[in-house]
């Protein structure tokens, strides 16, 4: 992790933030313009009206173009009021999936930013460490990130951190009759699995709920995908967030009393895949006709709901996934989608999106959108009308409301946002850690 100083030092390299027009040729200020002022110095266009975010990709985009001169030392200056965006930008930026490359990317030590005497960088340091260590689980091949490989790790910071660990293997989901799960992992190789992570307890409050989408590989099952499936180890971002989440909560001593649980399982092609057509009962009771087994995160977020409401009686669930394709067609990949049965909580998110630069988008549901997932032969179905066509994301979180016995639900679809498919700003190909950020800036302000 790079070292922060506030001392003004002879550096490598010197950044000048500026919305001025140069004697330079073509250099106007304009945000996210760079141009070599000479061998050691840069300058960083940040345009008329900067905001935070601005500082945060521009700072993004120079740690990109000064890493190929491999310096150690960097001097960011005219930070002014925005130094702790600056080097999030940096800490954002400087993260690099290199385990397998011959060429490692970590050069850059040491940055200076003279203006920073108010920025807690051992505080931001602690929270980038969370973001990019989401980051390097999503990243890692799903040969090593298995249901298997998530259960060991929740218990590995459970010693670590005094976190209290519950795990429900295949024999506990049995018998919780958590039918779901076990239906979306029954073609796994590696047995399916429900991680619970607890801080606090109920002398620090009601309990709220995080809950992440822990699919391993996703090949769509039966209905196999015919497209990215490549990239379908990024299918447990939301559980990497949540085990980052959990992390933080206890590093940082934060008063609340907070469940994180994942359901992690792997959704592959086998005699003994779960089917479409076929009718699975979740631990709350709920029959689901299964439209599509490429639908499953759902699934396993269903039935991980309902065992969360009936075990701990949570004041509100998060739930965090990579849900839909719908929420690119509707949002691209700069805006998340956000669709909540709470809009206390949703306007609070939305919030802590704008101070983190992790923007997200709420979109309406009612009871149309819920009950458009009844089912013909069961209490609801996997996939919404039009055989899934219409409203995808909002019907995939309409679907989570049958299994929250009325608890506040927030639901935040991540598709488009939890990874990159090219860089861009402060994000390199692939993992994000989205969401880490603007749940930590949402949850420290609980009170």
């Amino acid at each position: 992790m790079i070292e922060f100083k506030i001392s003004k030092e002879t550096t490598d390299i010197n950044v000048d933030f500026t919305n001025k027009t140069e004697k330079h040729k073509g250099f106007e200020g304009k945000e996210g313009e760079t141009l070599w002022k000479d061998e050691k110095t840069i300058l960083a266009g940040i345009g008329e009206k900067p905001t935070g975010e601005t500082y945060r990709r521009t700072a993004g985009i120079i740690l990109n173009i000064i890493r190929k001169k491999e310096p150690k030392s960097a001097t960011f200056n005219n930070a002014g009021e925005n130094a702790k965006e600056i080097a999030e930008g940096i800490l954002l930026a400087s993260y690099s999936f290199d385990k397998y490359k011959e060429k490692k990317n970590h050069s850059l030590t040491t940055v200076h930013i003279p203006e920073a005497k108010n920025t807690n960088f051992e505080e931001l340091t602690k929270l980038f460490e969370a973001v990019n260590y989401s980051r390097e689980i999503a990243n890692e091949n799903s040969n090593i990130i298995t249901p298997t490989f998530l259960v060991k790790e929740a218990k590995r910071i459970s010693k670590e951190t005094g976190l209290k660990c519950t795990i429900l293997g295949k024999k506990e989901l049995e018998e919780e009759k958590l039918g779901l799960i076990l239906g979306v992992g029954s073609g796994g190789e590696h047995e399916p699995a429900l991680i619970i992570l607890e801080h606090g307890s109920d002398k620090d409050g009601t309990p709220i709920a995080l809950i992440g989408k822990g699919v391993c590989f996703d090949t769509g099952g039966l209905n196999i995908k015919i497209q990215q499936m490549q990239d379908m180890r990024f299918d447990m971002c939301g559980a990497a967030t949540v085990l980052a989440l959990m992390k933080l909560s206890d590093e940082k001593k934060i008063r609340r009393h907070i469940i994180g649980v994942i359901p992690a399982v792997e959704n592959f092609v086998d005699a003994k895949s779960y089917r479409p057509g076929d009718i699975y009962t979740a631990c709350n009771g709920a029959t689901v006709e299964i439209s599509n087994t490429d639908a499953e995160g759902r699934l396993i977020l269903g039935d991980a709901i309902a065992y969360t409401v009936k075990k701990y009686k949570p004041e509100k669930i998060i739930t965090i996934a990579t849900l839909t394709g719908a929420v690119l067609v509707a949002l691209g990949d700069y805006i998340a989608g956000l669709v909540s049965t709470d809009d206390k909580t949703a306007k609070e998110i939305i919030a802590a999106g704008e101070t983190t630069g992790e923007y997200v988008w709420q979109l309406p549901i009612n009871k149309d959108y819920i009950e458009e997932m009844k089912g013909d032969r069961s209490t609801c179905k996997n996939l919404g009308y039009a055989d899934g066509k219409y409203a995808g994301t909002i019907t995939g979180a309409a679907f989570l409301t049958y299994f929250t016995d009325k608890t506040p639900l927030t639901h935040l679809d991540t598709a488009g946002l939890s990874w990159m498919t090219k860089q861009r700003w402060y994000y390199e190909k692939g993992a994000t850690g989205f969401g880490v950020r603007l749940l930590w800036e949402w949850l420290r302000k609980k009170k």
